[in-house]
């Protein structure tokens, strides 16, 4: 009897939430079911007191999960820019270079098809691209150095086209 009572009682803490979102999304067939399972882990943390204001590494990690989360469902829903909206608070929550650089990638992926300007793609693109490649030479991953500055020349020269 127990057990049922926990089943339906509120969540009191974000770890809950997140679980339940987890398996909610686990379920889901559509992306708009995914977005709503994880909004719940950002709305809980934003209307609790002590989640709000007691920024904590489970916490960090959990909204970090659940923005990064929404955004891949917001992609794979064809809404690009408002997938690179979660992937930018995504960063802010990450808590280690891994995950800043699979953001990073999945960004610099995103922009290649958003419905911007060629100029705001090239802009944006170029600007993840040193900020990986920076952290790509720290790691000492010089391929993907190589790789990146290469993305840069290509996309520095595709401005110069568009421009002229």
């Amino acid at each position: 009897m127990q057990s049922e009572i926990d089943k339906t009682a509120a969540p009191v803490s974000i770890m809950q939430v997140y679980k339940q979102a987890y398996e909610s999304a686990g379920r889901a067939t559509v992306p708009d079911d995914k977005i709503r399972a994880y909004a719940k882990v950002i709305d809980f943390c934003a209307n609790t007191h002590s989640c709000r204001w007691n920024p904590n590494v489970k916490r960090n990690v959990l909204l970090y999960w659940a923005h990064n989360n929404i955004a891949k469902a917001l992609k794979e829903k064809n809404q690009p820019m408002e997938a690179l909206k979660y992937w930018q608070k995504a960063i802010y929550l990450a808590g280690d270079t891994r995950q800043k650089v699979g953001v990073w990638e999945q960004m610099l992926e995103t922009w290649g098809e958003a419905p911007v300007s060629v100029t705001q793609r090239c802009e944006e693109i170029i600007k993840l691209s040193a900020s990986l490649s920076e952290i790509y030479m720290q790691e000492g991953l010089l391929h993907e150095v190589v790789r990146m500055e290469r993305l840069k020349e290509k996309v520095s020269n595709l401005m110069k086209k568009a421009g002229n």
